[in-house]
């Protein structure tokens, strides 16, 4: 009969095993903590992602995935660099070539998009 009890509790733990596989879990997020929030309502089976802005679900659930905001053309004729979560536009803005500034109008234009 305790065999019996041990074999199903390993089973059963097997059986979560599988299914967080599939999924997020919120102890461990969904790539890192600046890359989404997962959404675990049942601690028994595994979440989905939310992604933060900058990240995109990836083909697997469990993670969020950078987007290279450059391939949208952002930066209108500027040259367009991206970073992790993010991009800045390297070019002149009002005849000022200051980086930070530029990071600056980027992570703007990112808040009001």
């Amino acid at each position: 009969m305790f065999k019996l009890v041990v074999l199903a509790l390993v089973a059963i733990m097997a059986a979560i095993l599988v299914q967080t596989a599939t999924g997020c879990l919120a102890v461990q997020g969904c790539g890192g903590a600046s890359r989404g929030v997962c959404n675990q309502p049942n601690p028994l089976v595994a979440g989905t992602c939310n992604c933060f802005q900058g990240y995109i679900a990836s083909p697997d659930p469990s993670l969020c995935s950078d987007i290279n905001e450059c391939l949208y053309n952002p930066c209108r004729g500027r040259y367009c660099v991206n970073t992790i979560g993010s991009y800045y536009c390297h070019g002149y803005i009002n005849n000022n070539n200051n980086l930070l500034t530029l990071y600056a109008y980027s992570a703007l234009w990112d808040y009001l998009d």
